[in-house]
């Protein structure tokens, strides 16, 4: 069995504070989280905005850093998932 990556989401707002298992990719994935929120019977991908110069970016807080997520079907959380398990992810 695969080592999952589970880290949780960095604000509660990105998984209406209802994720449980954190990132249901493999240990070392390239490209973004995903995580299952059973109580919605929603996926949502979140991955750090690295190309964001906001204020709060730039300050010298290394926590507070900007995130890009959303809500996707279950067919692409599951094919982002397959893709990580065959090392093939491209994003």
């Amino acid at each position: 069995m695969r080592e999952m990556c589970s880290i949780l989401a960095p604000r509660p707002d990105i998984v209406s504070g209802q994720e449980e298992d954190g990132c249901l990719r493999p240990v070392g994935h390239s490209g973004p989280h995903i995580c299952y929120i059973p109580t919605l019977g929603t996926y949502i991908q979140w991955e750090t905005d690295d190309e964001c110069d906001c204020e709060d970016c730039q300050s010298s807080d290394v926590d507070d850093w900007c995130v890009i997520y959303g809500e996707i079907s279950a067919q692409e959380a599951l094919v982002l998932i397959a893709e990580s398990d065959a090392g093939t992810s491209k994003q």
